[in-house]
């Protein structure tokens, strides 16, 4: 089995006034005003033994990324020219205060494009929940 993991970070922020605009305004009252930006951890090679449970999750994305939402990407197979795509594992909000930190996940569960809820960690050798 492996014994590490890639792993991408992106910070979840508010979409801004002039990237709304770019939509056409039939379609800004429906659309989503969050966007996820890939800010400074790009790529990560990370270790199994440090991301197979929720709580070492939570401290790992705590020890690495600064103060707001991060959602965790991984990589799966898939029938694309490259063969692979991206998918969420997970989101974690993350508070550092002058005397302590805080990590903890918000969400281990995303609709797919069918509509269906995907525990995605579930199904990889290493979880243990």
């Amino acid at each position: 089995m492996k014994d590490a993991i890639k792993l991408e970070l992106w910070r979840k922020e508010p979409m801004s006034k002039y990237g709304l605009q770019n939509w056409s305004p039939s379609l800004r009252a429906k659309a989503r005003k969050i966007v996820f930006a890939k800010k400074r951890i790009t790529k990560l090679l990370v270790p199994v033994k440090l991301i197979n449970t929720k709580e070492k999750l939570a401290r790992f994305v705590g020890s690495l990324a600064s103060n707001g939402t991060w959602r965790v990407m991984g990589w799966t197979k898939a029938k694309t020219k490259t063969g692979v795509k991206r998918v969420s594992l997970a989101e974690v909000f993350v508070k550092h205060s002058e005397f302590a930190s805080d990590a903890r996940i918000t969400s281990l569960s995303f609709r797919n494009v069918s509509g269906r809820v995907v525990t995605r960690l579930s199904r990889y050798w290493f979880w243990k929940g």
